[in-house]
């Protein structure tokens, strides 16, 4: 009797317990709110423009079916001469509450970027509204020209810019940073940071490169996509830029790609300077070559150097750029040196001793996998 009664128990737990959390008992609340995916952020003759998109929400309890279902994006303008007054003035065009939380992509202008995005970063840390995890990205274009446009799949440009960025980010071929990042980052003070830069090309939205952004929190400069290579070695988690090269040949191209990466940076303090050295080691894929062709060991050794050499080129120039155009630890060494030499840290200046820093590269790539088969073998009757 006593288990009986313990397994009606049970049952009636259970159903109380999966009512409770599978039912949609917000469905009111969601269907009256302004849900907002993306957001803009431009200056206009000195006053700030912010772009947003809205999700509107229907619910179909009418129809049996406890959910709600997603309707059209639509895009919001507002402006005003700072952040709270441009947010009134949007509130005054929404007919629900706003919520932030869905806010998955951040896009600033280059106008509003050169003036600094220090405020706008402080408004994403103190307001408990906003996730710390949105995407932040600099556009060529306003954003508000980048929202107006048209994408396939019903998806928003937002959400289309932030699926990009992840996906290059996954690849290898992207940096994808968050603004819980940038809030490391400008904890320190003292070191800037990269952003992906986008813009419309050809009607569509695209990874164009990266901003630069200084430890004032302005952008001091754009890297075309095509010059980025150093800041993806340096950057990335694991990086995925398929290199081509040549031999004796010019005119017959080998292809290769990263299948192992690691990255060590080391700092040091001695004699009143700045020492960092970085350390590369890949292993690369032979996918194939323009032309078919053996390669014999010699030729895979003067491969491994060639892309060695390629490859601390990128990094060098890199570097070099950062200290001597931009002044600024974009790649955050001082993270590196605030925990190899923390009494060192605690003495200097690091924005006067990084440009001044003396940087040594080194990059020992392998050929660990030939994806080929021996053309003269093949040949052979």
């Amino acid at each position: 009797m006593i288990k009986k009664i313990y397994k009606v128990l049970s049952i009636i737990l259970l159903f109380i317990c999966t009512t409770v959390f599978s039912g949609c008992w917000d469905y009111t609340d969601i269907d009256r709110r302004g849900i907002y995916t993306s957001v803009g952020i431009d200056k206009l003759k000195g006053d700030i423009e912010i772009t947003s998109e809205s999700a509107g929400f229907k619910t179909s309890l009418s129809k049996g079916e406890n959910k709600a279902e997603p309707r059209i994006i639509h895009e919001i303008s507002s402006y005003g001469i700072n952040f709270e007054e441009a947010r009134f003035n949007d509130d005054l065009k929404t007919p629900f509450p706003i919520f932030l939380g869905a806010v998955k992509t951040v896009v600033f202008s280059q106008n509003y970027a050169k003036d600094g995005i220090l405020p706008y970063i402080n408004r994403i840390n103190r307001l408990y509204d906003y996730r710390k995890t949105i995407l932040p990205v600099v556009s060529r274009e306003p954003p508000k020209e980048i929202f107006d446009l048209t994408v396939s799949n019903d998806l928003s440009p937002g959400f289309l810019i932030e699926d990009i960025v992840r996906t290059l980010n996954q690849t290898g071929k992207g940096i994808y940073v968050t603004f819980k990042d940038i809030l490391n980052f400008t904890s320190l003070k003292e070191i800037g940071f990269i952003l992906p830069y986008v813009g419309i090309e050809s009607g569509l939205i695209s990874y164009l490169g990266f901003a630069v952004i200084n430890d004032q929190g302005k952008l001091i400069d754009v890297i075309d996509m095509n010059n980025s290579k150093g800041i993806i070695y340096l950057l990335s988690n694991n990086p995925k830029l398929t290199e081509y090269s040549s031999l004796m040949d010019s005119s017959n191209l080998l292809s290769t790609t990263p299948i192992n990466f690691k990255r060590k940076v080391k700092t040091q303090y001695i004699d009143d300077k700045v020492i960092i050295n970085i350390d590369l080691k890949l292993k690369e894929k032979l996918e194939y070559t323009y032309e078919e062709t053996s390669l014999s060991h010699d030729d895979l050794i003067m491969l491994e150097n060639i892309l060695s050499n390629k490859i601390k080129g990128y990094i060098v120039n890199t570097v070099s750029k950062a200290q001597e155009d931009y002044k600024c630890d974009i790649f955050q060494f001082l993270r590196y040196f605030r925990a190899q030499n923390p009494k060192a840290y605690k003495t200097i200046d690091w924005k006067e001793k990084f440009p001044k820093a003396e940087v040594s590269v080194n990059v020992d790539v392998k050929i660990a996998s030939v994806c080929l088969y021996d053309y003269k073998a093949n040949n052979k009757k």
